[in-house]
This record gives structure tokens, sequence and C-alpha cells, in this order.
């Protein structure tokens, strides 16, 4: 029977880790965390979650990695307390979550700060890291030192560290760790062999370490070990808990996939067994259940090849949108008879199908190992292999964004914990910012209205058994489960109402450029002038049920947000049907991140912020911004103003073809003065000349 222990989300005693989060996140609100923390530490927490930096950057750590890095530092560096003499933390992280990553900031800040000081008790320059498969191991290996290249040299530009060196370095400490990373991490074999000097990052799996590691690693003055397990709940573990970011919270933020269960009718109607046909031990052949799951997950997954082929083919930024089934096989004889049934009874190609069982490296040579792990590994940007076949990998951590559909064989009715089923395939494939309103509204659908997708960006759907449904009875009443009975046929009902939307043919007609100003030659007192036409993003994507036809812009339609967006719809139709308006631009900051305006926020950071809208009317170019009512006496919009208006004059100063032959103006407009003005008849030179803002304006409340 279902109880909430077999489902994998009991409701476990995680008061004392809520408190401690209770504790930072006031810590973090009121500054007193970056008071009480080294120079060192204050630099990279302001690095990796101040609005300053994270608005500049498209990826950042979502908020179950901030909370777990956050609690982390805070209990070690600022309370300085250790309930036993050798520090223990365990952090709990839903599968897919990117555990990863936390480590990686961790080990940063660790690193960085027994570097600017001598390594002490609370800081060190020597670590483990110790997993469990040997999947994720080679995974760790490529993201600490970057791919194996046919020369077996590895190529660090490919780490994860230096393709996400944005996210996790700042400029100013970058060539110290770089030089550590490629100088000192070893893998399991040159523990203890290689010379490092005094520092190393030392990567392991299962029980690989022999006592000649384990003595040399004891002799180390201090060591920082990670251990990353599938399991937690043992009393060790549950006792040093000082973080729960759970599966729910994943799903319901939107950080991993939402999961639907897919139960094909041919199996709820016919009475077929869900078990392998076998002799003895040993399974010989697979049952007409098994094979009808196995039809029903290839049906969907090339529905889903058909559809996001045609939104992404030719389309820049969605390179690599390639869906792949897993197949979870209840013992390693049964999966090759899985890959046996695919290729010669289902139209797939040996190409098509790859099969990867534990304990797989020992039964191959090196070379034919080597081939694996690449395809294993890169089956994200490849059309081929398909198809993932795989028995006793449940525990296994591998990193797959592009598994969409799961087809779960099992060996008996023996319940199997949610996470373990679904944590391969949990993973983000959409994670452009375009798609977001998209994939909230149907995690509102499907897990709280209970109702069928209306798309599949990031839906990951479960084939299973009705034998089994039961068992997924609690997950459902969490809103942790869709549930799923139709078979998606069209485009619509997959991609949902995204579009592209490109330029129309006399875009020229309707062209704005932002002029870039670099700095001033003060030799030659002249100033340097790039102008960054709009046009040169050629083409936007955007949900076609909010998106507008307008005449006087260059692209073929404008965007406007799904929720609270009513504002800017108007506002571009205002525009649009003005006769004395020229063209207009509305800014996206994800495609014209160009057209920005440096400030200096409240608490003395520099930031950087793109207005709404451009607007051209005669001999007078409006910088526009939107705000609601409420926003207008928020300080920092006050920081933005100044600094716009300065903005504004230092383009006013420009050559007049450097400014299209216009005046420049700046506007902050607010929505119910907006559509006050409206109501009485009001035409947008009355609108912008009524908003628009100089210095003795600001400090005062708009209407």
């Amino acid at each position: 029977m279902a109880n909430r222990r077999n489902m994998g989300i009991e409701d476990t005693p995680l008061k004392l880790a809520n408190e401690i989060t209770a504790i930072v996140n006031r810590a973090w609100e009121d500054g007193s965390f970056l008071e009480n923390v080294t120079p060192v530490t204050r630099d990279l927490l302001q690095y990796w979650f101040s609005d300053v930096f994270c608005d500049m950057r498209p990826f950042n750590f979502h908020p179950g990695q901030k909370q777990a890095i956050l609690n982390m530092i805070y209990i070690h560096e600022v309370w300085q307390q250790a309930k036993y003499q050798y520090p223990k933390y365990c952090m709990k992280m839903a599968t897919g979550t990117g555990k990863t990553w936390v480590i990686a900031a961790l080990l940063i800040w660790q690193y960085l700060n027994a570097e600017e000081d001598k390594p002490t008790e609370r800081y060190s320059k020597h670590f483990l890291l110790a997993v469990p498969g040997l999947i994720m191991y080679e995974r760790l290996l490529d993201s600490y030192l970057g791919k194996e290249m046919e020369d077996n040299i590895r190529n660090f530009a490919t780490s994860d560290f230096k393709k996400f060196e944005a996210l996790f370095v700042p400029p100013a400490y970058k060539a110290v760790l770089f030089n550590f990373l490629q100088t000192s991490v070893v893998s399991k074999e040159e523990i203890g062999r290689k010379v490092t000097g005094d520092e190393m990052v030392a990567i392991t799996n299962g029980n690989y370490l022999s006592r000649r590691e384990l003595d040399f690693l004891a002799k180390l003055s201090e060591l920082v070990v990670f251990s990353m397990e599938a399991e937690w709940q043992t009393s060790l573990n549950k006792t040093h808990i000082v973080v729960s970011f759970d599966l729910k919270s994943a799903i319901r933020q939107g950080v991993v996939k939402t999961i639907v269960l897919n139960c094909p009718r041919e199996l709820a109607v016919e009475d077929q067994d869900y078990k392998a046909v076998h002799d003895g031990r040993k399974a010989i052949a697979l049952s007409e259940g098994q094979k009808l799951l196995l039809r029903a997950g290839l049906q969907k997954l090339r529905i889903l090849e058909r559809e996001f082929g045609k939104f992404t083919k030719g389309h820049k930024g969605l390179e690599g949108k390639y869906p792949k089934m897993l197949v979870i096989c209840e013992d390693t004889t049964v999966s090759p008879l899985v890959t046996e049934f695919l290729t010669a009874h289902e139209r797939l190609s040996e190409e098509d199908v790859i099969q990867i069982d534990s304990g797989w490296k020992g039964k191959v040579s090196e070379k034919e190992w080597k081939e694996i792990k690449q395809r294993l590994f890169n089956v994200d940007h490849c059309e081929k292999p398909k198809v993932i076949v795989s028995a006793l990998m449940l525990r296994e951590g591998f990193d797959v964004n592009n598994i969409c559909v799961i087809v779960p064989l099992r060996s008996s009715e023996a319940p199997i914990l949610l996470e373990q089923i679904a944590g391969r395939g949990l993973r983000l494939m959409w994670r452009e910012p375009e798609f977001l309103e998209s994939k909230a509204e149907n995690r509102i659908r499907v897990l709280e209205k209970q109702q069928e997708p209306n798309n599949y960006l990031d839906i990951l759907s479960i084939v299973e058994h009705p034998a089994f449904l039961q068992s997924y009875e609690d997950a459902m009443q969490e809103g942790l489960v869709g549930e799923t009975e139709a078979v998606p046929n069209h485009r619509e009902s997959i991609v949902g109402d995204m579009i592209h939307t490109g330029l129309k043919d006399n875009y020229q007609d309707y062209d704005l450029f932002w002029p870039v100003i670099a700095r001033e030659q003060e030799e030659k007192l002249q100033v340097i002038v790039t102008k960054q036409f709009f046009s040169e993003v050629s083409e936007l994507r955007m949900r076609k049920n909010f998106a507008l036809n307008l005449v006087k812009t260059i692209y073929k339609k404008l965007p406007y947000p799904s929720n609270k967006g009513e504002f800017e719809k108007f506002f571009m139709l205002f525009c649009d049907r003005d006769s004395k308006v020229d063209a207009f631009v509305k800014i996206n900051e994800y495609y014209h991140s160009f057209a920005s305006i440096t400030y200096v926020r409240t608490d003395g950071m520099l930031a950087s912020y793109c207005p709404d809208f451009m607007v051209k009317m005669g001999g007078e170019l409006f910088v526009v911004e939107t705000k609601a009512q409420k926003e207008l006496e928020e300080a920092n919009v006050k920081q933005k103003q100044y600094s716009a208006l300065e903005w504004i004059a230092r383009v006013n100063q420009l050559r007049s073809e450097n400014r299209m032959d216009c005046e420049w103006s700046y506007v902050l407009l607010g929505e119910a003065a907006f559509y006050e003005m409206l109501a009485n008849g009001a035409l947008a030179k009355d609108v912008f000349d009524w908003a628009k803002l100089d210095k003795a304006k600001i400090g005062h409340r708009q209407r």
C-alpha cells in the first residue's frame, strides 16, 4: 500500500533546518550577514546574489541553491559553532536541483578564504569530492577539468568553472582560482601520487579509496570532504541537516520539470503483465505489457521530436533541443531485451539506442567505454541516441537535460521512490526566459487544477502500468504529480502558443538605434559612438496570445506580459494609433541588452537597467519608463531617474547624426496617470510632455 514514506515525501522532522533558514534570511535582509563575514566572503556573496550582478547574467543560482549556500556559510563562518570536533553539515536537496553547483560555490568560498589568509581549522585548500557512482565521477572530472580530448588531454575551456565563470567567480579572483583548478585537481588514481603542492581537489567514487589513499588523506593538516549521497535518511545525516529544498518546492518554483503520469489505455483495458518472462532468475523475453509501455513511450517521444524540431529548426539560441526517452529496466538481463525490441521491431537504428548499465566500465574495453561515455555525456547536443536503456542506475547522477519521457519496467509491485524514477529526467530543457510564463501557467493547470497540460515545455512524462497508479496517490494529493490521458497530436499541444517573429519587410522605415557612448578621447576631445540598431536583433520569441500586430515598429509582432501586462499593451496600442508617432520600439532586456543605462543604487553599488520603450516623434525622441503607480516612489527608481537624465544630457551633446537628429527626453509614466489622461483624450505628445522628467521634478510624487 502506498504511504508517504515509500513515496519519498515523508513529512520528516526538519525543524532545525527551517529555523536556521529563517535566521539566515533575516540576517541577509537586514544586512547583518555581510557585516559578520570575511572580506572575501562578502565579495563572493555580493557577486553571487546581489541584483546588480544577477541582472547582468543570463544564468544565476536558483532560490534553493542560494539558500543552501547562505545557510552553510552562515553556520560555519558567522555562528562559528560546531556540534562535534569536526563540523558536519548535511544539505537535503531534491534530485536535479543542482547540488554540484552548490558544492562548487562552497569550494570556491573555502579556497579563496584560505588563499587570502593562511589555512586554518575553518578554511582549507584540500578537498575530497566523493560520489556514489561512476557516471557522476566522470561528470565531476569534466566539470572541474574539462572534457577529455582525443589525445587524452582535458580542455579546461569546457569545464563548468570556465563556461560559467560569469556566475562562479568575481573577475578579481579569477586568475587565482583558475590556476588552482588547472594544477591541483586529481582523479581517484592520482590521489597521493600527483604532486599538487599544498593544495588539492581529489575526486573519487564509491568505495575506491584504499588504505594507501586513506593514509595520505589522513596526514593532511586540514581537509574538506563533500560527499554526495543518494540516501539522506540516516541517523548521521538527519542530525546535521542545515537546509532542505525538497522536490515539491523545486517543482512549484519551476527549478525542475513538471511530472505527469501517462497510463496507456490499452493496458487499462487489457490484463497485461508488467513483468518480463523469466527462466529462473534470467529474463528471456519482454511481456506484452512491457511492449505496450515501450510503444506508448515511443509514440510520445516521436510527437515531441516532430514538434520540437519544427519549432527550433533554424532558430538561433534553441540548438540542442532533442527530446530523449529513458527506459529503466528491472535488471541487467532485461536491458538487452529492450534494446533488441526497439531496434528489431520499432524502426530504431543502433545509433538511436544507447544501453548503459551500472558496472559496464569493467565489462568493456577502455576504448569502448570512452565511446559510450562520450555518447552519454553529449546526448543533449546530438539528435542521436534518442533512447537510453539502463538498469540499476536509479541512484547514478548523470546530467541529461533533454529526457522528456521515462518508461519504468518493474520486476514486482514493490514501490520505487518517485525521485528515483523521475530523478534522471528532472533537469530543465527549456531554460530560456521567454518560456517562464508559459511553463508557470502550465504547472498551475496540471498540478493545482488537475487538467491536461496545454504544452510539453519542461514536462516529464512517466509512462506507467495501471497496476502502479496507487503508488502515486500521495504524490498527486501533494501536488507533485499530474495525470494525462490525451495523446498530444498538434503543434499547440506541444509548444503551446510560443511563436517566433521576425522583422517586417519595411522594417527600415521604423528602425531606431541606441547610441553606445564610449569613453571620451581626452587628447582629441572626441566621443566615440556606436549606433546599435534594434534591427540587429532580427528575431524574437513570444506568446501568440499575448502579442500585438503593430504598424510603427520593426517587428511583425510585439509581446506584453501575460500577468499584469495590460498597461504595456495599451501603451503600445496608444503609440501605434497616434498619427504624430513616427516609430517606437519595446526594449526587451534579454534581446536588447545593449540598450542599458548605468546607475548607482541606494547601497552604493553600480547597476544597470533597460528602459521599457523608445518613441520617436518628429525631432523628438522619448526614452520611456512605465511603472505601476506604487513603484514610482521606490528609492532605486529615483536613482535610475538621476542617471537616466545624466545619460540623456550626454546624448543631447552628441552630433545630430549620432542621436537620430532628435532632441532626447526621459519620461517616467505612472499607470494611473496614463489611464486618466487617456480617458481625457490626451495625445502622445501631451502625455510625454506632462511625464517628462527633469531634476527639479524628481522627488515630487507623480499623479
